[in-house]
């Protein structure tokens, strides 16, 4: 999905779900956009438009304006609007239901697949829905200290600080290998500040020499940052 000059969007690939099949609304004056696995997204004007899954999507009454960020997961939807979390679509790993303390004071948001993140004004996050590879863990040392967010398809990545910092510890060999090739860094030099440059991190696109291993792993509570 790309945004245009113009606030139009450009959608190619998979049409199945009818993602190609852009809403006349969406054809200009569109901010944002966010791509989910079976569906999209753009925001206009403060209120969220959203198409796939066969067709238009009815978007809740709340999310239709006063919405500043968006977000899109493999089959749920996420805005964030004077504060507070709104979340619809697919719920089959609770990634939808939004907890309370996600509900004021929210500065970003960020979905993955199964899972929604919320980064709170006073430098907490917030992680629901899917746990099963870890996603949820949030290590001590990030708490009231991140500064942005994002998720991808299996995984939640936190910012945290702006200073560099210490080396990260992994619990799992393998892992610790797979994230080393994503990120290009020689043996023994990961960092925090490093693991902030990871703005997306699917388990199925890292060279990982035993996935089926590592996906039954509970190391995959990944770090440990000390």
């Amino acid at each position: 999905v790309v945004l245009r000059n113009g606030g139009g969007v450009f959608v190619w690939g998979a049409s199945s779900s009818n993602h190609a099949v852009i809403p006349a609304e969406a054809q200009s004056g569109v901010s944002a956009i966010a791509a989910g696995g079976n569906h999209t997204l753009a925001l206009k004007n403060g209120g969220v438009i959203e198409w796939g899954d066969g067709g238009p999507v009815t978007v809740p009454l709340e999310a239709q304006s006063g919405v500043t960020e968006i977000a899109a997961g493999f089959g749920h939807s996420v805005a964030l609007k004077g504060g507070g979390v709104i979340a619809w679509g697919s719920d089959e790993h609770g990634q939808s239901p939004v907890p309370a303390a996600a509900t004021c004071g929210v500065i970003s948001i960020a979905a993955g697949d199964y899972h929604t993140v919320a980064l709170k004004e006073n430098g907490t996050a917030i992680v629901w829905g899917w746990d099963q590879f870890g996603e949820g863990y949030l290590p001590v040392r990030t708490h009231n200290h991140v500064t942005d967010i994002a998720a991808g398809g299996s995984a939640t990545v936190l910012k945290v600080g702006t200073q560099v910092s210490p080396p990260v510890v992994f619990a799992d060999a393998n892992l610790e290998g797979a994230l080393r090739t994503q990120l290009k860094i020689p043996v023994g030099a990961v960092t925090e500040l490093d693991m902030a440059t990871l703005t997306e991190l699917d388990l199925h696109s890292l060279a990982i020499s035993d996935p089926a291993g590592l996906e039954s792993a509970t190391s995959l509570r990944v770090l440990d940052l000390r």
